[in-house]
């Protein structure tokens, strides 16, 4: 209960609103840790980039910094040359930083060393399909399998 409180008030801090926006907001927010989780993951504006970067959190064996994930991910887009590149491709680590933000928090913290990881290890069963809660939602329609970008961040960590 206390997990998910916290990821309520992590949504409720970044709600930009009058105080009728966010009583509507809090009347909105799903019941269940799962329902949370499939929602957030749901509203995440660049699917692609979420999905990735929640594979490397679940796939590495300890959590890797903001500049491990943006090395990755530069790796990634350098190997696909399908163009499928955000309307603006990241120029520095700020821009980086605030699609990682944008798209995963609540699910994951930035911790003041540079470090990324899963707000809590339900947020990790969920992705891999586990169940977090009995009668719970299963995680949306997302790919989350080891691919080679995933061994390099892991390697060189």
């Amino acid at each position: 209960m206390i997990l998910y409180t916290r990821l309520m008030l992590d949504i409720l801090e970044a709600k930009v609103g009058v105080e009728e926006d966010m009583l509507d907001l809090i009347d909105r927010l799903p019941a269940k840790l799962s329902e949370l989780y499939a929602e957030r993951l749901n509203q995440a504006l660049d699917k692609p980039f979420a999905t990735k970067i929640f594979q490397w959190l679940v796939t590495c064996k300890r959590p890797p910094t903001v500049d491990m994930l943006e090395g990755v991910d530069t790796i990634r887009r350098a190997a696909n040359h399908s163009g499928e590149f955000r309307p603006k491709d990241f120029d520095d680590k700020d821009t980086f930083l605030y699609y990682l933000r944008r798209d995963c928090l609540p699910l994951v913290e930035i911790l003041g060393d540079g470090t990324v990881r899963l707000v809590h290890t339900t947020v990790s069963q969920f992705l891999r399909g586990e169940a977090v809660e009995k009668e719970g939602k299963e995680c949306p329609a997302l790919a989350f399998y080891p691919l080679r970008e995933e061994a390099i961040v892991c390697i060189s960590g």
